[in-house]
């Protein structure tokens, strides 16, 4: 009764990783793409995953229940693999396919002898493997047994064969694209004449765009104010000049002084 049960069990998880997986692909096609998801769908064996995810970089499968790797596809591309927190004991000869894979995490898996490790051997790229909590750990020299069962690999549980901590593959491969773009822009900076911004500040403000545009009307105003000035200079010099003569009399006072003459000139009439 309890195997009859779990054969309708099994088959709603195949449906649902099934149905899980056409959700991610969001209409596109497997080959098509580069990165899938599955964490937390829960099934004890995979479905939906084949061979036609040819492009596949990046598969995580944490915390699905697997008990077994059984009809794991081939995918040449595969380069970083997360089965954490799942049931695995054995089974890794079906990774054999994924000869591009480099970052394996395995923590907390039941895998506990290093049997089980040596299909690992078959990965000729895997640089980082991650067995922590898992039964193996336990080993006496389990660090030293397996840097000698992978002599390829360069972390394991996050540490260097000299128990030195070393980054993740994807951070390093991160910060070396940034350092190249980084130096690829300060060399192209280098070619380059420098900018306006920088010949500003060598200059002054005088060179800065922020300067006063030409108004020919200004020029205008500022000859109007100059000439008005030369006639003002000129008035005062004129008055200068008249001030210096001698004084005129009144063309009033001319006949004053001959109506004064006049009683003169009768008395010496009466006289003669």
């Amino acid at each position: 009764r309890s195997q009859g049960a779990c054969v309708p069990l099994l088959a709603t998880q195949v449906q649902k990783m099934e149905a899980y997986i056409q959700t991610e692909l969001s209409g596109a096609e497997p080959g098509e793409v580069e990165e899938l998801n599955l964490d937390n769908v829960k099934s004890s064996k995979l479905a939906g995953l084949t061979d036609k995810f040819a492009s596949l970089k990046h598969l995580s499968l944490i915390n699905v229940g697997l008990i077994s790797l059984e009809g794991f596809p081939a995918l040449p591309k595969l380069e970083t693999l997360d089965l954490g927190d799942n049931k695995l004991t054995n089974g890794l000869e079906m990774l054999a396919n994924c000869p591009s894979l480099r970052v394996l995490n395995l923590v907390g898996n039941r895998i506990s002898t290093l049997e089980d490790l040596k299909p690992l051997c078959k990965l000729p790229q895997l640089a980082s493997l991650d067995l922590y909590n898992c039964p193996v750990t336990k080993l006496k020299d389990y660090r030293d047994k397996v840097f000698d069962l992978l002599p390829a690999i360069q972390s394991l549980d996050g540490l260097n064969s000299k128990g030195e901590e070393v980054e993740d593959s994807e951070d390093d491969d991160q910060d070396r694209e940034g350092n190249k773009e980084d130096g690829d822009e300060a060399e192209n900076s280098g070619d380059e004449e420098p900018g306006l911004e920088y010949l500003q500040k060598e200059l002054g403000p005088e060179s800065s765009g922020e300067s006063e545009e030409y108004n020919p009307a200004e020029d205008d105003v500022s000859a109007e104010e100059d000439h008005t000035i030369e006639s003002d200079e000129d008035d005062d010099d004129e008055e200068g000049r008249t001030s210096s003569k001698r004084p005129r009399l009144d063309p009033q006072d001319e006949p004053q002084q001959q109506s004064s003459d006049e009683p003169q000139q009768q008395s010496s009439d009466s006289d003669a």
